[in-house]
């Protein structure tokens, strides 16, 4: 099931691709919380950590406080 799902990520990933390359898909910046955002990335993937044995953890170096970024 798992490689099922890597797989059909590599072919979006690869379509996505193809249709930035193509000019077919437009991207748009949006503001975002970077901490936030790689925080549910992580959990996104914590099925596939702890399967392959892999102990992840965020990190956030002290001058992201200290620059007031949110």
């Amino acid at each position: 099931m798992l490689c099922s799902t890597d797989q059909k990520w590599i072919i979006d990933d690869t379509l996505t691709m193809s249709k930035l390359d193509s000019s077919l898909l437009l991207v748009t910046p949006v503001d975002t919380q970077p901490v936030k955002v790689v925080g549910q990335i992580l959990r996104t993937f914590e099925t596939h950590f702890s399967y392959k044995g892999i102990t992840a953890r965020l990190v956030v170096h002290p001058s992201y406080s200290a620059l007031k970024i949110d």
